[in-house]
């Protein structure tokens, strides 16, 4: 570009902005007016900034002849609006928000000062934005939002990543929300992402993208409704940019997904209005926006997701009607299927408790679900070893049970273990489910729920004056059923894994019942049983079982570790020393893998 050089020096009135060490970037200044762009001349630019007295003249772009001139060639206002960009590294432009078709072009000589120049502009927008006036009124907003078609798509995007302020987003989200514009605009993105080109999907992509990420909540809501959502759901799944093989019909898959959604239990339709919108926040959130969502929409989302589910359960855990009726099918239904949905729905209700917080209103809440008898449901579900579905949503709440309800669900253990009918004993249901069980997730999650039943040294437990009846019915009511297995040859991956899961509950009793465990080991020939599994053929049982061993050491007197020492001779264990005891103590210094089967 030609270039006219002025003088070095000059007094400058007022306070001029030093851009970087080439003071003074020499520019050539074009305007376009009716698609006709005009040189006018050339000049060295420079931004006058305002001191912080209110009545300041504004921040001006200001282009002279030359560095010691009057002549001005060009002098404006620094805009508010996110207005300017770099079309190439030397060529700064912008077009006044006032005026549709007049632009201003500025052509750098180098591109580094035309980076300087744009960083300049925008650390002084975000003062102009933080100081103005003209964004905290809804009003304001409204007329600042363009109108919606393709041509503005661009300008509206630019308007709302502009916006950084928190209470400017609240009233910009209440503006496009206000006269339907918001549903414009979506109809707009909509038929745009449903045209062919690369182009108009990114233009669409993008705009339903920086609406979202305005990040407010009762935008957020909007979005998801059941007017607009499958809009947005269409926009944010024509990414251009995304991979052609990775991308799914995720409008189809939703709207499958809501037709199917089953209410084993009527419920209220605000409450069902919620849980579709929540469905919808989760599918989208960790489908379609995972990575990008920033740090505030995604708070957002999380925010607005754990407000309705607690709105959920509220409406619910008083609905006398909701609960009465669900427990009354759980109790009576016969149909296999229909337990399922209904175990499912129990379980879910559940997991919404997470949302109460401190511990005493999770309390509240399965004291109340006590009262409506979840204990013998939970009973009752055991009985369908081979369903996983209903197993799993059985041990989801039995767990929750022991956890916020201790003394209640143990003391019901106690009353239904000494009635006649077997059936109705809730331990002995988890006992026999857990042998049955070929689920290896359910079969760990019911050997923790049986570690933490007899695990009577919780502190919740501490005033509970039945712990030693619950560790007698134990041992003798359940405990033989439990650790049968162990002298049954394992054949099998199943047989094995539970072999390994009793030997655990084993090591658990080892570590809190002292003589119980002791008496019942020494007259029930469990060592012996025990010593099998060292041949097994599944490692993970030959090494777990060790562990067991390791434990006893604390209990057993001398003349137990003896009977040890002769069956790990015959699998070809060394124990050369003759004084059983110490090589025992060095043994148990040096490690549990000590005791592994060699291969």
């Amino acid at each position: 570009h030609e270039a006219k050089d002025g003088d070095e020096s000059s007094d400058e009135e007022g306070e001029d902005l030093e851009l970087d060490d080439e003071t003074f970037p020499v520019v050539k200044v074009f305007q376009c007016s009716k698609e006709a762009w005009q040189d006018v001349g050339v000049g060295r630019v420079f931004i006058q900034c305002s001191n912080d007295s209110p009545h300041a003249p504004p921040e001006l772009l200001v282009v002279n002849v030359a560095k010691d001139s009057d002549e001005c060639i060009m002098r404006v206002p620094v805009f508010e609006e996110d207005v300017y960009r770099v079309d190439q590294p030397t060529l700064l432009m912008w077009r006044e928000p006032t005026l549709d078709d007049d632009q201003v072009a500025l052509s750098f000589v180098k591109s580094h000062c035309c980076a300087k120049v744009l960083e300049v502009l925008h650390v002084i927008q975000k003062k102009l934005r933080e100081t103005s006036d003209d964004f905290k009124t809804v009003s304001s907003f409204k007329e600042r939002l363009p109108i919606p078609n393709v041509a503005n798509l661009p300008r509206i995007q630019n308007l709302l990543n502009s916006i950084e302020n928190r209470f400017h987003k609240e009233r910009l989200a209440e503006a496009m929300m206000a006269d339907g514009y918001l549903d414009k605009l979506m109809d707009l993105i909509d038929a745009c992402a449903d045209l062919e080109g690369d182009e108009l999907c990114g233009v669409a992509y993008n705009t339903a993208l920086s609406v979202v990420m305005l990040g407010e909540p009762s935008l957020i809501e909007k979005l998801f409704s059941d007017e607009l959502v499958f809009k947005l759901v269409a926009a944010l799944q024509s990414n251009p940019w995304a991979l052609r093989t990775c991308q799914a019909d995720h409008v189809a898959y939703l709207k499958e997904a809501e037709k199917q959604c089953a209410q084993p239990v009527p419920v209220p339709s605000d409450v069902r209005e919620k849980v579709l919108l929540n469905f919808r926040l989760k599918y989208v959130k960790d489908h379609l926006l995972l990575s990008s969502l920033d740090d505030t929409a995604f708070q957002t989302f999380s925010s607005v997701i754990s407000y309705n589910n607690l709105e959920i359960l509220t409406t619910l855990q008083h609905d006398p009607d909701f609960m009465k009726t669900l427990f009354e099918r759980l109790g009576k239904e016969t149909d296999v299927s229909l337990i399922e949905s209904l175990a499912r729905l129990l379980r879910e209700t559940c997991e919404l408790s997470r949302v109460l917080g401190p511990d005493p209103s999770r309390v509240i809440f399965y004291a109340e679900l006590q009262q409506h008898g979840v204990l013998p449901v939970i009973t009752k579900l055991f009985q369908y070893v081979d369903n996983h579905n209903i197993m799993l949503s059985a041990t989801d709440v039995l767990h929750n049970m022991l956890q916020f309800a201790p003394k209640e669900t143990r003391s019901f253990m106690l009353h239904t273990d000494s009635e006649k009918d077997k059936k109705r004993s809730l331990l002995r249901a988890v006992v026999v489910a857990m042998l049955g069980s070929r689920e290896p997730g359910v079969r760990e999650q019911l050997c923790d729920i049986i570690k933490g039943v007899i695990d009577t040294e919780l502190e919740s437990l501490a005033k509970w004056d039945k712990r030693d009846d619950l560790l007698d019915m134990l041992y003798e009511k359940h405990m033989v059923m439990l650790t049968k297995p162990l002298g049954e040859p394992a054949d099998n991956e199943h047989s094995a894994a539970l072999q390994n899961a009793i030997v655990d509950i084993l090591t658990f009793c080892v570590e809190k019942h002292s003589y119980r465990i002791k008496y019942y080991v020494l007259g029930n020939n469990i060592l012996r049983k025990t010593m099998g599994l060292l041949q097994s053929p599944f490692r993970y049982v030959s090494l777990g079982t060790p562990w067991l061993l390791y434990e006893r050491t604390s209990i057993m007197n001398y003349g137990v570790l003896l009977l040890w020492v002769e069956p790990l001779q015959s699998l070809g264990v060394s124990c050369a020393p003759t004084n059983y005891a110490d090589w025992w103590i060095a043994k148990k210094k040096q490690g549990w893998f000590d005791f592994c089967v060699p291969s």
